[in-house]
């Protein structure tokens, strides 16, 4: 497919519950937290008050340490998403990551379908239609990762209208993606797609912003654009637009 790094002009309002989807902000209102640690702090004490189990100030700075940690893996992984949730409905447990596309419509429905849900990817095992009150019909995939020993990826994929393509995207331990399932189907229930004169891209609208595409284990090919018009590139599936940002950010990171 070729694949334009192009969001859509439409946005998404999703009615998560709070005290188990985290949205992982990539700016602090100045007012509210100084810094990673202070909202890390925060979140933690709001997650251990919602879940109504003992705690201990030790279990507090643990949850806030893991917190941090997903911030920072969102500024690899969450380069390729909109928008970034870290999911913990129980603070013992270790945070998933979660990312939202919300990418302007391009190509064949069935086709871009399989492109973000990684459903052609080397390694799937499950492809199936999954079907929301909003979001309509669409695909979800369950996939190995060749490159990442006991990595796997599970994918979401709808068409809204002609005018959006959204993705939602999790990279996991592969044995612990079936158990997630449930789970996420619930968190993609609740999205919806939304005109600039329903929902603007302010509250909740936070998380990681876009990356730029290339090439990637030889499979992908950048193209060139005329003007400033956005980037293009040759890919089979989205887990190849997601290795060559992971690629790109970690190389700037070196020289940086």
């Amino acid at each position: 497919m070729l694949w334009s790094m192009e969001m859509s002009s439409h946005w998404v309002e999703i009615e998560a519950d709070p005290k188990s989807w985290l949205l992982l902000p990539s700016v602090f209102p100045i007012d509210r937290w100084q810094d990673d640690l202070a909202w890390a702090m925060d979140q933690a004490d709001a997650v251990w008050d919602a879940s109504g189990l003992p705690r201990r100030r030790k279990h507090l700075k643990q949850l806030a340490k893991a917190l941090m940690i997903s911030r920072a893996h969102m500024a690899q992984r969450g380069a390729w998403s909109h928008l970034s949730f870290v999911y913990l409905p129980d603070p013992t447990t270790r945070p998933m990551f979660l990312g939202v596309g919300v990418w302007r419509a391009q190509g064949e429905r069935d086709e871009a379908l399989r492109f973000y849900s990684c459903a052609d990817a080397p390694g799937t095992k499950e492809a199936e239609e999954i079907t929301t009150e909003h979001l309509g019909t669409g695909l979800r995939a369950l996939a190995g990762l060749d490159d990442e020993p006991g990595g796997g990826v599970l994918g979401y994929a709808f068409r809204a209208g002609d005018h959006t393509d959204l993705c939602v995207t999790v990279m996991e331990d592969k044995g612990r993606l079936p158990e997630l399932i449930p789970d996420v189907d619930a968190f993609v229930q609740r999205i919806r797609v939304v005109s600039d004169e329903q929902g603007e891209q302010g509250e909740g609208s936070e998380g990681g912003g876009q990356g730029e595409e290339g090439e990637e284990g030889g499979k992908g090919a950048e193209k060139e654009d005329e003007g400033d018009g956005p980037l293009t590139f040759e890919a089979d599936s989205f887990l190849q637009v997601i290795g060559w940002v992971e690629k790109s950010i970690a190389e700037l990171e070196e020289e940086g």
